[in-house]
């Protein structure tokens, strides 16, 4: 109330916010989308929806997610804290768990994905609440949506005969990923129906936007000022990796039988990370990447220290067959010190990790391991494809898989991915997973020999001598010197 006694206005719907809200509150839906632009009036809308169901259902409870508490604190807070009537809402708590608390004991749960410290999300398994906002949505992972909607009804209102609808609501702006995939995709050709619903809507939307702020949009890029200001979802650079799905590439962990081959790559790092992968080969030729070790500001003695005592249960350093790295690993330069020292390929190979050097080629790697990736569910006339290349459930395996679906098709060069750095403060994001999991790849694994098999095979079997010559471009044996006549000829074969 006012000072005069009359209401305080803290928050006025224009068009679009009214048509999401009457959808929210329809009982026709139940994962809901706002994807706006730049001031689109996507937080204040929600933040606003989630007070009147507060009020609605006493004793409810609501959970509000971002990728992390500093996050929520610099952009949610400050929201939440000029639309909040303080005659119903209480302020947040500024302790964990950080909540807001209404007069009617409705409560508002501020929670971080932090996907850093629980990629495995065991902080949602006890997590009870009737619904979600999911903010800026493609900033978190697809697995956080699923445990959303598996979380959303949990609480159950003591004595209250009709339960809250258990809801889910998403912003973004538009973005690659599985938010378009989900909503909007589906959404633009007219396929999304109840229980989902999308409404796309920009700054032109909302009226309380100064024109002298729209003005001043003008001057950004136009690919930013096509995706932040009109909205626009198709001028953007889309996935690279389009065909990684949870639920075909990131299999359960398993004990790797100890005749298949196994063989490592590392991308090294020291002001971003760097990531040392174990995979895995069967007799099929399917690769599987076992476990992922990774760091961040270590020499080359502490990293090397890190994959010794980190290697997977069985895998010892005598296992790999080879380790590819990217070629900064044979070079002396600055981050090595002097150009006396010895480089991170001459450490790790007194170590017993012998590194050989990477395939690089950006383009060939990116098409490869799409290759190994592609899939195929099984229909009429087709049996079922697997994919060649999987990711064993591990919490840093799950990590890796999360920076495989942010990899982004460079929007300057189809063919290849964006090349992306890593936050230099908090060593959060860039590519530095996908180049590891890029060289592995490309490295030609070759297949393991079934434990099964007791025939005698020839030196000149054809597999057997496709082995050998992957292990020749592998770098695992010296290469011969080859001759021009035809010896499996000659030798009667």
């Amino acid at each position: 109330m006012t000072a005069k006694g009359e209401p305080e206005v803290l928050f006025r719907e224009f068009p679009k916010q009214r048509t999401f809200a009457e959808a929210a509150l329809s009982g026709v839906y139940k994962y809901l989308c706002y994807g706006g632009a730049i001031r689109s009036g996507k937080t204040f809308l929600v933040l606003a929806l989630l007070i009147a169901l507060c009020k609605i259902f006493p004793k409810s409870r609501w959970a509000i997610v971002r990728k992390d508490l500093p996050t929520l604190k610099r952009n949610v807070f400050p929201a939440f804290e000029k639309i909040r009537p303080k005659n119903f809402v209480g302020p947040i708590c500024k302790t964990s768990p950080h909540e807001a608390v209404c007069t009617n004991g409705s409560v508002i749960l501020f929670f971080p994905e932090s996907l850093d410290v629980d990629p495995e999300l065991e902080r949602w398994k006890g997590l009870e609440v009737n619904g979600f906002v999911l903010e800026e949505a493609p900033e978190l992972a697809e697995r956080s949506f699923n445990k959303a909607i598996e979380r959303a009804g949990s609480w159950i209102i003591p004595g209250m005969a009709v339960q809250p609808p258990p809801l889910v609501f998403a912003t973004c702006n538009p973005s690659p990923g599985w938010v378009k995939r989900k909503f909007r995709d589906p959404h633009h050709i007219g396929t999304l129906t109840p229980p989902w619903f999308f409404l796309q809507a920009t700054a032109e939307d909302n009226p309380w936007i100064p024109e002298e702020v729209k003005r001043s949009w003008e001057n950004l890029p136009e690919r930013d000022y096509n995706r932040f200001v009109l909205g626009k979802w198709d001028d953007l650079a889309g996935s690279a990796l389009d065909e990684l799905d949870e639920a075909r590439h990131l299999i359960p962990k398993f004990t790797v039988p100890d005749y298949w081959k196994i063989f490592g790559a590392f991308d090294w790092g020291y002001a971003h990370p760097w990531v040392f992968g174990v995979f895995g080969v069967n007799e099929d030729g399917d690769v599987f990447l076992i476990d992922t070790i990774r760091g961040r500001r270590q020499k080359d003695p502490a990293i090397i220290e890190r994959i010794l005592t980190s290697l997977p249960e069985g895998i010892t350093p005598e296992r790999f067959s080879y380790i590819h790295a990217g070629h900064d690993c044979f070079s002396r330069y600055e981050a090595h010190a002097s150009d006396n020292t010895p480089t991170t390929a001459e450490r790790f190979a007194k170590a017993g990790l012998p590194l050989a050097e990477a395939n690089i080629a950006r383009k060939a790697g990116l098409k490869n391991l799409r290759e190994y990736l592609g899939w195929r569910p099984a229909v009429e006339g087709a049996e079922e494809m697997v994919p060649a290349f999987r990711i064993l459930r591990t919490p840093n395996n799950v990590r890796t898989f999360d920076r495989l679906t942010e990899v982004l098709i460079d929007p300057d060069n189809a063919e290849d991915a964006l090349k992306t750095d890593a936050d230099p403060e908090s060593g959060e994001g860039g590519d530095d997973e996908y180049d590891m999991v890029r060289y592995g790849i490309a490295s030609r694994p070759p297949r393991a020999m079934s434990s099964l098999s007791t025939e005698t095979r020839s030196a000149w079997d054809p597999e057997m001598l496709e082995a050998a010559e992957e292990r020749v471009l592998t770098g695992t044996l010296p290469q011969p010197k080859r001759k021009s006549r035809d010896l499996a000829a000659e030798a009667g074969f």
